[in-house]
């Protein structure tokens, strides 16, 4: 089940190009990048990226992109970004094939953690 904060990014986030970068892979098994890399992406419904990855996908705390482009071997842990602010933290996609249209690419939805980040932040002043 969504919690209302994190419905409501999913909301403004939908029909909006977000954007992922990072130094991976150009294709699957191809070279890594010597320059930072982009790609526009967009929002994919959580039901239908449910229903590709299954129980390996966590509706509450992950989302997908679609896309002509996304990341690949060597991008993990890079964010995921909607106008100026990190929505996403790049997580795991189908192993055998870079920017797979049956297998989108899921990211962690970082508004899912915020309490957590808040709790570490506070522990750390």
């Amino acid at each position: 089940m969504l919690n209302g904060y994190h419905y409501q990014r999913m909301e403004k986030m939908f029909m909006k190009i977000l954007s992922v970068a990072g130094w991976g892979r150009l294709w699957t098994d191809g070279p890594p990048s010597s320059l930072l890399m982009e790609a526009d992406v967009y929002i994919m419904n959580n039901r239908e990226c449910y229903k590709m990855w299954g129980e390996n996908y966590s509706v509450s705390q992950m989302m997908c992109t679609y896309g002509y482009g996304g990341f690949c071997n060597g991008d993990s842990g890079g964010p995921l970004v909607c106008g100026d602010t990190a929505v996403g933290v790049v997580s795991f996609r189908y192993i055998a094939l870079c920017n797979s249209p049956e297998h989108p690419n899921v990211y962690t939805e970082i508004s899912a953690y915020i309490p957590w980040i808040q709790q570490i932040i506070r522990n750390v002043k």
